[in-house]
């Protein structure tokens, strides 16, 4: 695993990449939040090929077509070993995606600050607006990749009012 990929709030971490010398602050961390002391994420290659299908397959979970801000980070930059982790589905209907789903497993707090502390100072901060992910969208519908009907019903109707399809 080279690059890790987390959906984040830009507006939330721009205070803490503007001033590394400042202690990070508390908001950051409520991007990283946990399910049984798991973390979310998804990967990315190295080449970054397979960015557009992550997109997707975080756009299919939406309940309405809106941006994506997002971190990504070379595991290289991560300050302890990286921790066990596991494939898994990520909750997504776009089949394609769910095989670059990760969790990082049994995390504790001082894992997750340290983590934080990477976004803050390594990752690459990337916003995606609504617009290029309804098109996103759109084109894995055109292209079959993905069915319509898997997508919820505000989804649905953005793309099809929009003309995308």
């Amino acid at each position: 695993m080279a690059l890790l990929l987390r959906k984040i709030r830009h507006k939330r971490w721009f205070v803490a990449t503007h001033d590394l010398d400042a202690p990070l602050p508390a908001d950051p961390l409520a991007d990283l939040n946990t399910n049984n002391n798991n973390l979310s994420l998804w990967e990315i290659f190295p080449d970054r090929s397979n960015l557009d299908d992550v997109l997707v397959g975080l756009a299919a979970t939406f309940d309405h077509v809106s941006n994506i801000d997002l971190a990504i980070v070379d595991t290289t930059r991560l300050s302890s070993p990286v921790p066990q982790t596991q494939m898994t589905n990520g909750r997504t209907t776009y089949a394609k995606a769910a095989s670059y789903h990760r969790d990082f497993l049994d995390l504790t707090a001082q894992q997750i600050i340290e983590f934080a502390d990477c976004i803050r100072r390594h990752a690459s901060l990337e916003g995606f607006s609504e617009r290029e992910v309804a098109a996103l969208l759109a084109q894995a519908i055109r292209e079959g990749r993905l069915d319509l009907s898997d997508l919820r019903p505000d989804v649905q109707t953005h793309l099809q009012k929009k003309n995308l399809l």
